[in-house]
């Protein structure tokens, strides 16, 4: 496993587009509980309603335990960076030949691609710690109450967030693998999660009325691993555990591994 990751690892620190994305996505980590933070601060001191206040304070975006589900939800938004990394490491591949090169010089279909699944579980597992350290320093900062039961309270989501990146790089790397191109698979990816997935799921669910069934897609079924914190105040809702996300997501990272691993098989290289 060393060997595999020093491998790829050494190819990711060759190129720019590593540093460039990773640097971004760390800036978009930071920046967003500044961003609450500041935008927080301005509500108070504007002119809004006593009503409009009282509604932002209480979404309670830092107090610990609701912190780990509100920051874990909002970064997924910025997943797609990471995906980015893992489409244009796959595409690379095929496109100058390295992995024919990799091939010849010893490796085997199954060791390079348990190198790319052992890079996405590598960054998997950082940007979880990362997010982790970033979470509990911006509850240490603005969180009224800090008190270690309170603290580990619902932690369990940054559990929700590693599965939900693991198998979202995974998914990213089988588009790779399918398309080859980086920009077409970029764009692919993109339309996926932002419209095709989101029209085909509106049809099962308010045409058919087969609602059910749009909790097994790909995205849709995995995204609610960490369902939407803010429904419980905006709509006045309770947000109830579902284990259903969590099997679904171990589901598609399993079916993920296996396809990629059928790919580079089966494939002409």
């Amino acid at each position: 496993m060393i060997r595999l990751l020093n491998i790829e690892f050494k190819k990711l620190f060759n190129s720019k587009y590593f540093w460039v994305l990773s640097a971004l996505f760390t800036l978009f980590l930071i920046a967003v509980p500044i961003i609450i933070n500041i935008f927080i601060g301005e509500v108070d001191k504007s002119q809004m309603t006593p009503q409009g206040k009282i509604l932002v304070q209480q979404f309670s975006l830092f107090y610990f335990k609701d912190i780990w589900q509100n920051l874990t939800y909002i970064y997924k938004l910025g997943s797609v960076m990471l995906a980015f990394i893992v489409v244009i490491s796959i595409t690379t591949e095929y496109n100058y030949k390295t992995i024919k090169q990799n091939i010849i010089d010893g490796l085997s279909k199954k060791e390079f691609i348990l190198s790319k699944i052992y890079m996405i579980l590598s960054i998997s597992i950082i940007v979880t710690i990362l997010v982790g350290i970033i979470v509990l320093l911006s509850g240490f900062f603005w969180s009224k109450i800090v008190d270690f039961n309170i603290i580990v309270e619902n932690i369990y989501f940054l559990g929700f967030y590693f599965l939900y990146i693991f198998n979202f790089l995974l998914f990213s790397l089988v588009i790779g693998m399918l398309i080859k191109k980086s920009g077409i698979a970029i764009a692919f990816i993109i339309f996926y999660v932002v419209l095709i997935e989101p029209i085909i799921s509106g049809i099962f669910t308010y045409v058919l009325e087969i609602k059910w069934l749009s909790s097994f897609f790909p995205v849709n079924g995995v995204l609610k691993i960490i369902p939407n914190p803010f429904s419980k105040v905006l709509l006045k809702t309770t947000i109830n555990s579902d284990t259903l996300p969590i099997f679904v997501t171990i589901f598609y990272i399993i079916f993920y591994i296996f396809i990629s691993y059928i790919l580079i098989k089966k494939r002409d290289l």
